[in-house]
C-alpha cells in the first residue's frame, strides 16, 4: 500500500474538513460587539429579549465553529506520512477530532434549543432554528467521518503488524489494497454528498441571518451583529 493512496484517502476527506467551520479563520474567533448593558435572555421588554437571544445564538455558532479542524491542518498530517504507522497515527488522531467536533456540535443544538424564546421576534427565532438544524447536520457528518477515520486507522493498524517483508503481492496485501480503496472511495462519497449538502444549507443561512439581523437591527433599534460570526 503506497504513501500515495494513504494521501489520496486524506485528500478525500479534505472537502469535508474544507466544507465545514462556517468558514472560521481560526484564533480565538470574533468577539461580540461591546454595548453598553448587557441584553438579558428572557426579558420582559421584547426588543431586549430579542436580541439577548441572538446574540446567544451567534456565540454558540463561534463556539462551534471553533472545534473544526482546519483544511489546511489536514494537509499538514498528511505530509507527514511516510509509513504505514504515521498512516495509522493520523487517521487515529482525525478519528479523534472528527468524534469531539460532531460532540461539540450536537451540545451546539441543545443550547439553541434551550434558549428562552418567549417574546423573542419570530424573524430571530427562525434563524437561529435553522442554525440548530445545520448544527445537527454537520454533527451528523462530523460523527459518520470520525467512524471512517477510526475504520482507516484500525486497517493500517493491522497493516503494520504484518512488518516490512510482507508479500503485498499475495491475497492478503490485494485484501488490504481493496479495503482502503473502498474507505477511500465512502470518505469521497461523504464530501460529495453530506459535505456538499452542509456546505449548501450554510450559504443559504450565512444570506438569510444576514438579511435577519438587518431587518432586526431597524425594527428593534438594537444591535444584530452577523449570526454566524462573520
Amino acid at each position: 500500500m503506497s504513501r500515495r493512496t494513504v494521501i489520496l484517502g486524506l485528500l478525500a476527506i479534505w472537502g469535508v474538513f474544507a466544507a465545514a467551520g462556517f468558514r472560521s479563520c481560526g484564533g480565538q474567533g470574533p468577539k461580540s460587539p461591546e454595548l453598553a448593558s448587557k441584553p438579558v435572555l428572557g426579558s420582559a421588554d421584547p426588543s431586549e429579549a430579542t436580541q439577548a437571544y441572538w446574540l446567544a445564538a451567534r456565540q454558540v455558532s463561534i463556539h462551534s465553529a471553533q472545534s473544526t479542524i482546519k483544511a489546511a491542518e489536514v494537509q499538514r498530517r498528511a505530509g507527514t506520512i511516510k509509513s504505514s504507522a504515521d498512516a495509522e497515527r493520523v487517521w487515529a488522531e482525525l478519528a479523534g477530532e472528527y468524534s469531539r467536533s460532531a460532540e461539540v456540535n450536537a451540545d451546539a443544538v441543545r443550547d439553541l434549543k434551550s434558549l428562552p424564546a418567549e417574546r423573542v421576534d419570530p424573524v430571530a427565532v427562525e434563524c437561529v432554528t435553522e442554525l440548530g438544524d445545520l448544527l445537527a447536520l454537520r454533527a451528523d457528518l462530523f460523527q459518520k467521518s470520525g467512524e471512517d477515520c477510526r475504520d482507516m486507522a484500525a486497517l493500517f493498524a493491522m497493516v503494520r503488524a504484518e512488518g516490512e517483508g510482507f508479500d503485498w503481492s499475495g491475497p492478503k496485501g490485494k485484501a488490504y489494497e481493496r479495503r482502503e480503496a473502498v474507505l477511500t472511495a465512502r470518505m469521497k462519497e461523504t464530501a460529495a454528498n453530506e459535505g456538499a449538502a452542509e456546505k449548501r444549507r450554510l450559504a443559504e443561512l450565512a444570506g438569510k441571518a444576514r438579511r435577519a439581523g438587518d431587518a432586526l437591527s431597524k425594527r428593534h433599534g438594537r444591535d444584530f451583529p452577523d449570526l454566524l460570526g462573520h
